[in-house]
């Protein structure tokens, strides 16, 4: 354990504001680069094959975790007075095979499963289609922000195209309520859609590997078939081929995006045949949530908790990538999980400890599909009316230094001034998402959290794109490009841990802050969302 004595470097000057209290630019001192690689190290070995939930290498991982927990000075905060909180899951694996021909006037595109395309839910059993297909935009009707898009195309046994990311102009709320995407194709379904093709917006297409997506989606261990979707077939395709369902000179996917066309307005004139045949190898796990709690210090405040979130678990073993299986995910998410063991202990550090408790919570099966975070709010160990704000720590880049910071969710809380104040003290600039169309904070487990009405705060190291760095490259940037969900991302000796510190500091610091506050942090949207 560190101590405080003689530590009088760095955050030892007064705050810009003067709010940052002075105990906690101590405790924030504590947290070492040496620390974090450490604890990467082992996470991201080969020995754990990727920690995907229900494995050996996962339950390695958690009781890890909860050992450095305790090692730390953290309470059990799981079931019955342990660290854990058990999460049963029925996992499928896909076993597919099919076809899909795409015809538009004389042109015919013809597509295998796992090769030309996949699917990104889990439907089940034998899917036959042939029919019609049209573009259903972002596949929205919500008339309170002006999104008709169901209402002016006629979806009935069609296939449908939707735009997979939502766009930064279309509000948060909706972002919100419809950011992961499965309430969208549920709708779809309502109105008698045979199935969906996603539609991956070409600035998203630049520099990634089509075959990574497809691999990725054909391949890896998910959760049990979407409640209302086991029918319902959505498609990820060859972006080349649905590229030229757009070529008319009449309408483009720009034009929609930019407000200059209606969906209704865009005549595909294209068919599909799609013939499935589906199957899984399934099983039934439980793989455990790992939390650790620190008891506040104030007699009233100590019923409310600052949640820290950090996802646990990859992929596990999967397709080969020049030469490895093995997914050992030490960005993602070990890096998170890592400066997440840093923060409890700065937190036990201080003597008295913070007013209201923390709460640290090391999540399984993000990567199922936020189930672990979704599983905790809707059976959390303490009362959600409790639970005062969330930070999340998910896949932080340790490619360069940390100046900018992207701060997702700082315009939609009082947390925004916080993170701004401490950043500032910090000589960090903050930015909002440089790349919007990725709708990132839709895509960690803090979205739980924040759907469930609990502010919350995602930050991470810039992904700028080259061309807007006066065409200088962006090391995280092409990481995101070339190493982001594959075998490649494996523990560095050399990663900048000095990034990882800072981050894990503005995070603690910007916590600390709302822990000490007498009043709760509100958000800065109307909300809950309709």
């Amino acid at each position: 354990m560190k101590t405080l004595t003689g530590i009088f470097v760095l955050l030892i000057t007064t705050s810009l504001f003067g709010q940052i209290p002075q105990e906690g630019k101590q405790a924030a001192q504590t947290i070492t680069g040496q620390e974090i690689k450490a604890h990467i190290r082992f996470l991201a070995n080969d020995a754990l094959l990727g920690r995907s939930p229900g494995t050996p290498g996962y339950k390695a991982a958690a009781a890890y975790m909860a050992s450095q927990m305790e090692l730390t000075g953290l309470k059990p905060g799981g079931d019955e007075n342990s660290y854990y909180q058990q999460v049963k899951l029925e996992t499928t694996t896909p076993k597919h095979s099919g076809s899909l021909i795409i015809k538009q006037g004389k042109e015919e595109h013809s597509m295998d499963y796992g090769k030309d395309f996949s699917l990104i839910n889990n439907p089940i059993g034998k899917i036959g289609f042939s029919g019609d297909i049209v573009f259903g935009g972002f596949g929205i009707e919500a008339a309170k922000f002006g999104m008709k898009d169901l209402s002016s195309v006629d979806v009935k046994d069609k296939l449908v195209i939707v735009i997979s990311r939502l766009s930064d102009e279309v509000p948060f709320e909706i972002n919100l309520k419809y950011g992961r995407g499965n309430d969208r194709y549920r709708d779809l379904k309502k109105r008698g859609a045979k199935g969906a093709i996603v539609y991956i917006k070409p600035e998203r297409q630049e520099g990634i590997p089509l075959e990574r997506y497809i691999a990725y989606w054909s391949g890896t261990k998910r959760g049990i078939p979407e409640a209302g979707l086991d029918d319902f077939p959505i498609i990820f395709a060859n972006w080349n081929t649905i590229n030229k369902l757009f070529e008319s000179k009449n309408y483009k996917v720009a034009d929609y995006l930019e407000g200059k066309k209606t969906t209704a307005k865009f005549k595909l004139k294209a068919t599909a045949e799609l013939k499935l045949d589906l199957d899984y190898d399934k099983e039934t796990i439980e793989t455990p949530n790992v939390i650790g709690v620190l008891e506040g210090s104030d007699p009233q405040l100590k019923n409310e908790y600052v949640v820290y979130t950090a996802h646990l678990d990859h992929v596990g073993v999967g397709k080969p990538v020049e030469g490895d299986s093995i997914y050992n995910g030490a960005y993602d998410n070990a890096s998170g999980s890592s400066i997440l063991l840093e923060m409890a202990e700065a937190y036990t550090s201080m003597d008295p400890a913070p007013k209201r408790s923390i709460m640290f919570i090391a999540l399984t099966a993000e990567e199922m599909g936020l189930l672990g975070s979704e599983y905790f709010v809707n059976f959390p160990t303490v009362p959600l009316e409790s639970i005062v704000a969330n930070f999340n720590t998910d896949m932080f880049l340790m490619e360069k230094g940390i100046d900018p910071v992207v701060a997702l969710g700082k315009e939609y809380s009082e947390i925004g001034d916080y993170v701004k104040e401490v950043c500032d003290y910090m000589k960090v600039s903050t930015i909002s998402d440089p790349l919007p169309e990725e709708r990132i904070y839709t895509r960690s487990d803090h979205y739980n959290f924040a759907k469930k009405g609990i502010p919350a705060l995602f930050l991470i190291n810039d992904y700028i794109k080259p061309e807007e760095e006066g065409g200088q490259g962006n090391v995280n940037f092409v990481w995101l490009n070339s190493i982001y969900h594959s075998p490649l991302d494996n523990f560095k000796e050399n990663a900048d841990y000095a990034s990882g510190v800072k981050y894990a500091q503005i995070n603690f610091l910007t916590g600390y802050m709302v822990a000490q506050k007498e009043e709760r942090v509100k958000w800065t949207i109307d909300f809950p969302i309709d």
